[in-house]
């Protein structure tokens, strides 16, 4: 048994501020994805390339792009539950909100975070040897 607590970027946020064009692409290709099928639409998002392909007033400081992962994972909370649920959790908390510790340049429209609590039962058998 065990819990399961995170909190993760939603598709829904952004990374320079309410106009940022990288969110607004990220959120294109979620969507395409998610519209297609893929189980996981937000997984394996580059963002040092989308910032260099948007040419994002960043892509030209080295210092600020060494601090871009090259893979970036997004999920929605409706995602992460299904899957939670799939390997026995008890899903608790499921949403996509405003973390308060995150930065306003982080902002969207108030789904920028992913929240999820989960539980799952010891088995019985492992609980009582």
């Amino acid at each position: 048994g065990g819990r399961f607590c995170i909190t993760m970027f939603s598709p829904y946020a952004n990374i320079s501020g309410p106009n940022c064009p990288v969110g607004a692409h990220w959120r294109k290709i979620f969507d395409e994805r998610q519209q297609t099928g893929y189980k996981w639409p937000g997984e394996d998002i580059n963002l040092k390339v989308l910032v260099r392909e948007l040419q994002a007033s960043l892509s030209s400081d080295e210092r600020a792009m060494s601090c871009f992962p090259s893979y970036f994972h997004v999920v929605t909370a409706d995602q992460l539950k299904k899957a939670l649920e799939a390997a026995g959790f008890q899903v608790l908390l499921a949403r996509e909100d405003r973390h308060p510790g995150h930065a306003p340049h982080f902002h969207h429209d108030g789904r920028e975070s992913t929240q999820l609590v989960a539980v799952k039962q010891m088995p019985e058998a492992v609980a009582g040897a």
